[in-house]
């Protein structure tokens, strides 16, 4: 079974690294269509398809993702970007609705890790760190 997966933001710099192992694993079977706001985004050749959307940051850019995936039939979405992340976690029950799992974490999670300073006071509990004790 063939896994229809949408990355965004495939224009980074490590993208063509990441897309070309991704291709090359032969225990995965992967149709990758990525998305990125600059058409000539790095990653573009790595995949089996390629979409222009609007930047993260734009109102229409979720409404143009949920199009994409629901017209290349998507499996899954991985979410590259920290201002993507917040526009599809909002929107997530609505791929939901068309079969498509969004990679992303609850906005209150989201929240926090974007603040560094929180970040920084989250419980030891929640993090399973195991700290070395004094003999």
């Amino acid at each position: 079974m063939t896994i229809r997966v949408l990355i965004t933001c495939v224009g980074g710099a490590m993208m063509p690294c990441l897309l070309s192992e991704l291709k090359s694993d032969s225990s995965l079977s992967l149709h990758l269509v990525g998305v990125d706001s600059d058409k000539n985004a790095i990653g573009k050749k790595y995949l089996d398809k390629f979409f222009t959307v609007p930047s993260g940051v734009d109102l229409s850019y979720t409404s143009a993702v949920y199009a994409i995936a629901e017209e290349e039939t998507i499996d899954v979405i991985v979410v590259l970007s920290d201002e993507e992340a917040f526009k599809l976690a909002k929107k997530k029950h609505e791929f939901e609705k068309i079969n498509v799992n969004v990679l992303v974490s609850p906005i209150e999670v989201l929240k926090l890790i974007e603040d560094k300073v929180l970040t920084y006071k989250i419980p030891v509990s929640y993090t399973h760190l195991t700290l070395p004790t004094k003999a």
